[in-house]
C-alpha cells in the first residue's frame, strides 16, 4: 500500500536510492577491511530517535551511537547522510544458508500512520518489501 502523501513517498524512495547505492559499494569495502569479522556485512542504527512525519525533514539525530557488536559509526563506516531527511534509516545484516545479506530498513510516518519499507541486498528476495503500514 503506498503512502497516501506521493510527494513524501516520491521524497523518500529518492533517499533511499542514494543510501542503497552507496551502501552496495561501502558493504563490500567493508567485507575485505576486516573492521569486525570478514565476510559480514555492516550494521547501522536508526538515524531518528523520533521517526520524521508528514512530509517535514528533520535532522538525524544517531550522532555515535553504535550497535552493541561493533565500535563503528555512520561516519566511520562512510555513508554520507544528508543534513536533513524525510525519513529514518537503518542497516540490518542476516546470515542465511545461502550467505550474507543486508536489510536497507526506512520508517516515515504519513497523515498518522507509520510506514515502514525494506530494500534487501543479497539472496533472501523475500525480504524486500514495499512501502506497508
Amino acid at each position: 500500500m503506498p503512502l497516501k502523501n506521493t510527494q513524501l513517498q516520491d521524497a523518500c524512495d529518492a533517499l533511499l536510492g542514494d543510501i542503497y547505492q552507496q551502501l552496495e559499494t561501502l558493504q563490500e569495502k567493508y567485507k575485505t577491511e576486516n573492521m569486525v569479522e570478514r565476510g559480514k556485512y555492516f550494521q547501522l542504527p536508526e538515524t531518528h530517535s523520533i521517526t520524521p512525519k508528514d512530509n517535514v525533514t528533520t535532522t538525524p539525530d544517531v550522532g555515535d551511537k553504535t550497535p552493541t557488536d561493533q565500535s563503528e559509526t555512520y561516519t566511520d563506516f562512510g555513508l554520507v547522510l544528508p543534513a536533513k531527511m524525510p525519513c529514518s534509516i537503518s542497516i540490518s545484516p542476516y546470515q542465511s544458508p545461502i550467505g550474507w545479506g543486508f536489510e536497507l530498513r526506512a520508517k516515515v510516518q504519513d497523515s498518522g500512520d507509520e510506514y515502514r519499507k525494506v530494500m534487501n541486498h543479497g539472496n533472501e528476495t523475500e525480504r524486500e518489501q514495499d512501502w506497508n503500514p
